[in-house]
């Protein structure tokens, strides 16, 4: 009796088998991809090279160690830009004519350089947002980064679990059809580290690298702040580089990848100006009404780092000899507090030529006088030279405004006059392809710079670039445009744009 029993039940499982095995003949599953795709965003592009396809006819259930060892579907994504990129790689399934086999009873294994790294049912814990014309469902597999220029192949392979049997009759003579999609956006890279990889130049519009090897550094015998001014720096130069950032909601301009005792930092200037202020003014008594040249007590540094444009407010500014002022409203376009955030307080520069004659300086030489011991009073007395303000070399501070060598450095030169002749030329007057060729000459603008003049005449003037693209002098009193310029804080990332003026870097901290 006990036998029979033994008999019947290896009879049931012979039955069994012959069905599953008569049913894998119904089963099957295709998953190709009928093109390359190159996905393209603003700043880079990913490069989606197929492999060949997987096409399994007459598939059936599978072990996961079956389905591992079964052959792939492999692909690249290439990232051919100098910024990282974040990427995401799905698996959509696609409509098709004919019966469809339920995505439930596929498994997928993603492999990244032969390092599994998902193996899975096609579930709803998976799913994501569909993003293929004609896809019914999405499954999010893996998500990742790419460094610039940085390429990654993957292995995909796909399989129907060895859960299904012949009583889930949907899967019978059934067809998947599936894509991958890649989702591509823009790291949060570092502005420095985009600078920093971007292409150089040597002729033309673009990024040029500024030797200040041989610098003469004197404003302070430490070694470390010395050392951090003859760094080579990074300048944006030409007729119109892309180099446009939004910043406090408006269009900025990076000058560079720019020197400063802390170390180097991302310097930007406004595009427009905020309107033509005094740098200095003072009573009649103080160097006859003229203003004091010393830069950390300006009008100007006040406005741009206490007042009315730091505030985002209105009121009055400084507007002419003898403290003359003006009503001025910054509440529409002033610093916002997120801008503020951004903005790394620095040690600036301000130092002054001296005995040097102004119509005797070229960009090269501007860089170490303006980093020079040499304050920006050398007259004794008279009306013109009689305040008693104490005048530094140095000022920590958030706003300023450009200095004479940046304006220099920002000239490619031309065909007659190339950037190197144009960097050895006296700035006042300068030649006139290495002034067209220079992005910050604004024509016919008087603009002021943040650097004192010396001169024995008296101790209320500064450096300025006049209406014709000249480096001159004037009294601080007087009435020019003022360019904001800041520096960045090291960590501020761009999440878009490619720098051009219609897509500017836009910045995160």
């Amino acid at each position: 009796m006990n036998q029979k029993k033994v008999w019947m039940t290896l009879g049931c499982i012979g039955i069994l088998l012959i069905i599953v095995g008569v049913s894998y003949a119904y089963w099957s599953l295709t998953f190709m991809q009928d093109q390359n795709n190159v996905v393209t965003t603003n700043c880079f592009e990913i490069e989606f090279l197929e492999g060949e396809k997987i096409n399994l006819t007459k598939a059936h259930p599978k072990s996961d160690e079956e389905g591992l060892s079964s052959k792939p579907y492999t692909f690249i994504i290439k990232n051919v830009c100098d910024g990282s990129a974040n990427y995401q790689i799905n698996l959509e399934t696609i409509t098709h004519d004919g019966k469809k086999l339920p995505d439930q009873y596929l498994k997928i294994n993603l492999m990244e350089s032969n390092i599994s790294k998902i193996t899975s049912k096609l579930e709803s814990s998976l799913n994501t947002e569909v993003t293929i014309d004609g896809a019914v469902n999405a499954y999010q597999l893996l998500v990742g980064e790419l460094k610039p220029r940085e390429e990654k192949e993957f292995s995909l392979r796909i399989w129907m679990h060895s859960e299904v049997t012949a009583e889930n009759k949907d899967s019978m003579n059934a067809i998947y059809n599936g894509k991958i999609s890649v989702i591509t956006s823009y790291a949060l890279t570092s502005l420095i580290d985009i600078v920093k990889l971007a292409p150089k130049v040597t002729e033309g519009e673009g990024l040029y690298e500024v030797d200040h090897s041989n610098a003469n550094i004197t404003y302070t015998t430490n070694e470390t702040e010395i050392n951090n001014l003859k760094q080579t720096e990074l300048r944006y130069a030409g007729v119109n580089p892309n180099n446009y950032v939004e910043f406090n909601n408006e269009l900025w301009r990076i000058i560079g990848l720019v020197n400063t005792p802390e170390g180097q930092r991302i310097k930007l200037i406004r595009y427009d100006g905020i309107g033509s202020y005094s740098w200095d003014t003072s009573a009649s008594n103080v160097n006859y009404g003229g203003g004091v040249n010393e830069w950390s007590q300006a009008d100007v540094m006040n406005l741009l780092n206490n007042g009315g444009y730091y505030n985002r407010t209105s009121g009055t500014c400084y507007n002419g000899q003898n403290n003359a002022t003006v009503a001025c409203d910054f509440s529409g376009f002033g610093l916002l507090e997120e801008s503020k955030s951004m903005i790394d307080r620095v040690t600036w520069n301000i130092g002054s030529n001296g005995t040097t004659s102004y119509d005797n300086i070229d960009p090269n030489t501007f860089y170490n006088l303006e980093r020079s011991n040499t304050i920006g009073k050398i007259c004794s007395s008279g009306i013109g030279c009689n305040d008693t303000i104490s005048r530094t070399t140095t000022w920590n501070g958030s706003v300023g405004l450009m200095y004479p060598s940046d304006y220099g450095y920002a000239t490619s030169g031309g065909v007659t006059t190339d950037r190197n002749t144009c960097l050895s030329t006296v700035l006042s007057p300068w030649q006139i392809e290495c002034k067209e060729n220079n992005w910050l000459y604004k024509n016919k603008e008087e603009i002021w710079t943040m650097t004192p003049y010396a001169f024995s005449g008296g101790a209320g003037t500064a450096f300025r670039i006049n209406g014709g693209g000249n480096i001159h002098t004037d009294n601080a009193n007087y009435n020019y445009t003022i360019y904001p310029v800041v520096y960045l804080k090291l960590e501020i990332k761009v999440q878009n744009g490619n720098g051009s003026q219609n897509t500017p870097f836009e910045l995160s901290i």
